[in-house]
């Protein structure tokens, strides 16, 4: 059996699951999913409610992509789009991190993974939170601003030198 045709039983098989687990195992793998299409608009979302960074995102549902974005992460979206909707055309890239825009004006950061469909023109995007991440290496850069700088840090009741 070639690697193809392994791929193909493989996906047959995910294909008979119980349509009222589907929605369960998408959430389950990923910590926002969206269902879009090639125009931007987004046809459903399925996230994990507990996630508090991501807020309440219910309302993106039948609302454009772009209107949750920032403009530097709307640039990296529109070669996604523009590639899906070309039919001869395959997706170069498949991974892409989107910032998103809350309702307050703060963003956070989203790692995508790009799956077509096999639908025309709908993309399933898997994604993960990187919000912790995005913190951490805020923290790294401030503290070494500061090392650079010869000032002392304070790190939540720790003083660093």
């Amino acid at each position: 059996m070639t690697k193809r045709e392994s791929k193909v039983r493989a996906a047959d098989q995910i294909v008979r699951l119980n349509p009222d687990i589907f929605g369960d195992v998408i959430l389950r793998a990923s910590d926002i999913s969206l269902l879009i299409d090639t125009a931007g608009l987004i046809l459903e979302v399925i996230y994990n409610t507990e996630n508090k960074n991501l807020g309440d995102i219910e309302h993106w549902r039948t609302r454009n992509i772009r209107d949750f974005i920032t403009k530097e992460s709307g640039i990296k979206l529109e070669e996604i789009l523009n590639l899906s909707s070309s039919e001869n055309e395959k997706i170069e890239k498949d991974i892409i991190q989107l910032n998103h825009i809350k309702n307050g004006g703060d963003d956070f950061p989203i790692q995508y993974s790009i799956h077509p469909t096999g639908v025309n023109n709908q993309i399933l995007l898997f994604g993960r939170d990187l919000t912790q991440i995005a913190q951490a290496q805020h923290c790294l850069l401030y503290t070494s601003d500061a090392a650079d700088e010869e000032d002392s840090v304070d790190l939540g009741g720790r003083r660093i030198i």
